[in-house]
């Protein structure tokens, strides 16, 4: 269920994340009680780790659009 919720709201538009979701859960709930407290750090981690995706994502973009206007 929490893997289920994890990748909606992370994964749709990242499916790079699925795995990364997967790991985090099953180390959360080997590690960790279910509290709230605990839900909100992991839904943070999982955040920061999109962040970073897309951050690098965005750098091999605009390399990318740099090389072809270069080419050009």
């Amino acid at each position: 269920m929490l893997i289920s919720k994890f990748r909606a709201k992370f994964g749709k538009d990242h499916p790079d994340l699925k795995n990364y979701i997967d790991n985090e859960v099953g180390r959360f709930m080997t590690a960790n009680r279910l509290t709230e407290s605990n839900l909100k750090e992991l839904d943070e981690k999982i955040g920061l780790e999109k962040y970073n995706l897309e951050k690098k994502l965005a750098i091999k973009a605009d390399r990318a659009a740099q090389r072809a206007l270069g080419d050009g």
